[in-house]
C-alpha cells in the first residue's frame, strides 16, 4: 500500500494474458454459407504463422517437404502443465559439473574460514602486553 500510495494496482488481481481461443478461419459475413467451399484463414492467422517457433521434426516427408526444426529445443524447455490452475515446470536436468564445483567451493570456503579462526585465535593467545 505505500508503494502504491494506497490506491490498487491495474492487474494485480487479474491476467492481462488472455487465454481466449480465436479461429484461424476467416468469416464472411456478407458471403452466403457454403458448406463445401474451402475455408479461408484470416490474416490474423497467417501473419502471426510465419514468425511463430516451430518444431516440425515428426512431421512426414510427404506433407511438409521443408520441416521447419528451429524452435524445437526452446518448446521442449518451456513444458508446462497445468494442475488445478497452478502452472507447474518440467523437472529441469541438474548439471553434473556445476554441482560439483558449488560443492568444492562450499568445501573449499567452510576450510578457509576455520584456518582464518585458527590463526587469529593463535595470534590473539600470543600476544604479550609490554605495558604491563
Amino acid at each position: 500500500a505505500e508503494l502504491s500510495f494506497g490506491k490498487t494496482l491495474p492487474y494485480s488481481s487479474k491476467t492481462i494474458i488472455d487465454s481466449e481461443c480465436y479461429s484461424c478461419q476467416k468469416i464472411d459475413e456478407n458471403e452466403d454459407y457454403d458448406a463445401y467451399a474451402e475455408p479461408e484463414i484470416s490474416e490474423f492467422a497467417e501473419a502471426i504463422y510465419a514468425p511463430s517457433g516451430k518444431c516440425e521434426q515428426y512431421v512426414s516427408y510427404d506433407s511438409n517437404p521443408n520441416p521447419n526444426s528451429n524452435a524445437c529445443q526452446y518448446l521442449e524447455g518451456i513444458k508446462m502443465v497445468r494442475n488445478d490452475g497452478i502452472i507447474v515446470t518440467g523437472s529441469g536436468s541438474s548439471n553434473k559439473v556445476a554441482a560439483a564445483f558449488i560443492g568444492i567451493f562450499a568445501v573449499s570456503f567452510i576450510l578457509l574460514g576455520s584456518y582464518v579462526y585458527y590463526l587469529k585465535s593463535k595470534l590473539d593467545r600470543g600476544r604479550i602486553h609490554l605495558s604491563d
